[in-house]
Order: structure tokens, then sequence, then C-alpha cells
């Protein structure tokens, strides 16, 4: 995935450094969820896009299950909120990016197996195959079944 939110040095900062990363994430998140209450969308999308690439760049980084397991519901919840928002700005083809996005990045870190990410990816799965739906391209891209769910 291209960075769209964060610079190389910033990508840098965000790699080197969990705990800032981590109070930069809350803080994108928090501004975003402000932004959006006040119903300006555009500042919203920008912060809560810049919390999707830090989750999604410390999640590629995580090597043990508490990483993982809490950069993968940091990803979902900024997914979550980028997803209102662009759909507020009406960005379908946006909306479709980024819950494909979440949902491949999901499926990498199941197939990874450091720890089970099953009720996340399922529900990436299913929102982005209903969008699909919706826009007309249901077969497009998304398998029946991305994984074997037990």
């Amino acid at each position: 995935m291209s960075y769209q939110y964060l610079c190389t040095k910033h990508q840098s900062t965000v790699s080197a450094n969990p705990c800032g990363a981590y109070n930069w994430w809350l803080k994108t998140i928090a501004l975003a969820e402000q932004a959006f209450a006040a119903r300006d969308f555009t500042t919203a999308r920008v912060f809560v896009g810049t919390a999707f690439e830090i989750a999604h760049l410390r999640l590629s980084l995580a090597q043990d299950r508490t990483g993982v397991s809490q950069y993968a519901e940091r990803l979902a919840e900024a997914s979550r909120l980028r997803v209102r928002v662009l759909t507020q700005l009406g960005l379908l083809d946006e909306v479709e990016q980024c819950l494909l996005d979440t949902q491949q990045v999901l499926a990498a870190v199941e197939a990874n197996g450091v720890m089970s990410v099953k009720s996340l990816l399922l529900e990436f799965t299913q929102r982005a195959r209903a969008l699909l739906q919706m826009l007309g391209r249901a077969d497009a891209l998304l398998p029946e079944r991305p994984i074997a769910l037990h």
C-alpha cells in the first residue's frame, strides 16, 4: 500500500517509535471524530486517513500477538470511521478501496498466523462485498469466502 497522508519522514518516525505512533494515532482519531461531529468531512478525511496509515504501518511491523491485536483493532477502528467520512463526501470508490485494503491487510495477518483476526476479517469482507453489490460490481475482487472460518 502506498501512503497518501504519511510522508517518508513520518513513516520513519512511526516505524521507529511505537509509543509515539500510538499517541499520534490517538490524537488523529480524536481530531477526526471532532471534525466529523462538526461536519467538516474534508478535515476529518485527512485525520482519519493519517490514523489509518499509522495503524497499517505499525501492524505491518508487529511481531507478537499483543502488537498484532492492538494494531488490527486500531486499523479496524480507523477504517470504520474512514468509511463514514468518505461516505459523507460521496467518495464511494474510496470507500471501496478502504474496505478492500482493510480486508486484504487483515487477510494477510490471518494468513501470517501470529494470531487470529477472523472476526475483523469477516466484518470487512462482508462490508466490502455489500458495497460491491450495491455498486453492481459484486463479482469483482472478492471470493465468496476469503478464508476458512471455523
